[in-house]
């Protein structure tokens, strides 16, 4: 003021494009057919199949929804939640329940994820369980099924300098199959239209690699 007196008000604040906004809703509803052996085979499609999800902005903070995905005979559904931590990121969490009649079990998994970033710093980890009988849509009987999977990743990213990221992968699937993982990526415009991009991977477990 004229008296040379000053004030300062901090008002802190944490944006995710994770997030919608208070009273914003995203939704998504799918109706079609299975592709089947895609890659292997022409254009074969089976049984039909729903999928969607339904999310909304309780606040700017906090988003609650819903998810499935579904044939006649097996599907999986859930609610999903996501919530910023102040300025901490944001942790998201989902829960599902499945059902399979041709085999007559019913499943559950349960996923975790979280997500910060700060200027050019960014950092994500996410976990997911899945039990022995969870039912998943578009995965044959024979093929593996997942049961466990671990990620998480560091990164930086500058228009100068380019991006690089760090990342750990560890999964199992059934048959009992595990993978332990480390990568290192850098990518880079070189202008141009030209873009650069590297990464180099070292697998463990029971396939193994660099």
């Amino acid at each position: 003021d004229r008296l040379g007196r000053e004030t300062r008000f901090a008002y802190p604040f944490y944006f995710s494009d994770l997030l919608l906004g208070e009273g914003i809703s995203d939704y998504s509803v799918n109706l079609g057919a299975l592709r089947q052996r895609f890659g292997t085979r022409g254009n074969e499609y089976g049984h039909a199949v729903t999928s969607g999800f339904y999310r909304h902005g309780i606040t700017g903070g906090l988003n609650a929804g819903l998810r499935w995905e579904s044939t006649l005979r097996r599907g999986n559904a859930g609610p999903t939640l996501s919530a910023r931590l102040g300025e901490g990121g944001v942790v998201s969490a989902s829960a599902a329940a499945s059902f399979d009649e041709d085999v007559g079990a019913s499943g559950n998994a349960l996923a975790v994820s979280y997500s910060y970033q700060i200027g050019a710093l960014s950092a994500q980890s996410s976990a997911r369980q899945y039990s022995k009988r969870y039912a998943f849509i578009g995965v044959d009987d024979a093929a593996e099924r997942p049961r466990s999977d671990l990620n998480a990743s560091i990164g930086y990213g500058s228009a100068k300098l380019g991006s690089a990221a760090l990342a750990y992968n560890e999964s199992r699937s059934e048959p009992e199959r595990e993978r332990r993982a480390w990568s290192l990526s850098y990518s880079r415009s070189l202008g141009a239209g030209f873009n650069l991009f590297g990464t180099l991977t070292s697998v463990r477990g029971t396939q193994r690699g660099t």
